[in-house]
């Protein structure tokens, strides 16, 4: 295990090839990977993360690895319990991202509230030149990159950057709103409305074949609630330049999943809204009657 963490540069020798464990200097990464929670509370003040929910609330001081098995991986975990029609995979990875992404130099919890809504928030915004609208596109960026390389290390991540798109493909494939996210006020918050479309779910595997790709999910799960959306607002959802959505509605229309209204607004199709909303049925035209 000592050498394990000494090659991550989780712990760092004074001088090169020094054998003495006690002289190794531990780093903030390590810490909050590993530390203990009396460690903690001495050594750095915002390690904590609180969680509320009906009218509860929990404090929780413990290093990253045991925060994340307390609260999502354990059977009696707050948040899993209470998140049942989310995946245990897109809980990790928001409470993941809270952790391995906020700005730990400014005080302050992790804030994790559960209503109707999974709502978490960690100290500081996105990097430049990330924001709310590029982060399923963008290039990764780490504000804590001895930490996420650790994450990684250990197994608590998967590859660098793909953290946001398997929250959009659960929550899309799981029938769940397009999750939300906001950067402001010194803070990042992610939003997942925890209400459920079982025939939207059930719509995507059955018609998994014919749908090409996330583009087309996002924008039909859009659509699914609104009578109809400009190119603009389309444009937002996808995370993509509004000559790029063009070709992306342009396709969806001649496969009939959308019908423009004019020019710049489209709605769901007709026979998709039918397909979607009746997806469980057999007898869909009453044929057998």
């Amino acid at each position: 295990m000592f050498s394990f963490v000494a090659r991550m540069h989780l712990i760092v020798s004074p001088s090169d090839g020094d054998p003495e464990l006690s002289r190794y200097n531990v780093t903030l990464a390590g810490l909050l990977l590993f530390g203990k929670e009396r460690v903690l509370e001495r050594t750095q003040f915002n390690a904590e993360t609180i969680i509320t929910f009906g009218g509860e609330r929990q404090r929780l001081g413990r290093n990253i690895i045991e925060s994340v098995r307390e609260l999502i991986v354990a059977e009696k975990s707050p948040i899993r319990q209470r998140c049942s029609n989310a995946t245990q995979d897109m809980l990790l990875e928001l409470l993941k991202n809270a952790y391995i992404h906020r700005d730990w130099r400014t005080s302050g919890p992790v804030m994790v509230h559960i209503s109707d809504i999974l709502e978490i928030q960690s100290p500081g915004e996105l990097l430049p030149p990330l924001n709310v609208m590029n982060l399923l596109r963008c290039i990764p960026c780490y504000r804590n990159f001895l930490l996420a390389e650790g994450c990684r290390q250990i197994g608590l991540c998967d590859k660098a950057g793909r953290g946001i798109g398997l929250i959009f493909d659960s929550a899309l494939k799981g029938g769940l709103e397009i999750p939300i996210f906001e950067s402001a006020n010194g803070a990042f918050t992610a939003r997942l409305s925890l209400s459920k479309s079982d025939t939207f779910a059930e719509f995507v595997r059955v018609r998994a074949s014919s749908l090409g790709n996330m583009d087309e999910i996002l924008c039909l799960r859009a659509l699914l609630d609104r009578e109809d959306m400009a190119a603009e607002e389309i444009a937002q959802v996808l995370q993509r330049a509004l000559a790029d959505t063009y070709k992306v509605l342009a396709g969806m229309q001649k496969k009939s999943m959308i019908d423009a209204r004019s020019s710049s607004r489209f709605a769901l199709a007709g026979g998709v809204r039918m397909d979607i909303n009746n997806i469980y049925s057999f007898n869909q035209l009453d044929m057998f009657r």
